[in-house]
């Protein structure tokens, strides 16, 4: 993998953790927002795009990248909410 690659796949890691700390944060306001029909096709598809995602991480091998994922969670995950 060259350089470019490297690190868009970096900043791709970042952003899915990013969006699975978003998406675990935001769990209840999907159902009460959308019901348990709409919400439950919306939580499956981000779940299976998540696992592909993921595993596709995982498989490279590589630590900085599974380092980017997790950085990336634990930003959004600890970032308060503003109210506004």
């Amino acid at each position: 993998m060259n350089e470019t690659k490297y690190i868009l796949f970096g900043v791709f890691a970042f952003l899915l953790g990013w969006f699975i700390a978003y998406f675990v944060k935001n769990f209840g306001q999907i159902w009460a927002r959308w019901g348990a029909i709409v919400g439950f096709i919306i939580t499956c598809m981000v779940f299976v795009y998540t696992l592909i995602f993921t595993a596709m991480i995982a498989d490279s091998g590589d630590v900085i990248i599974s380092a980017l994922l997790a950085v990336g969670f634990l930003v959004r995950f600890f970032k308060q909410r503003q109210e506004g």
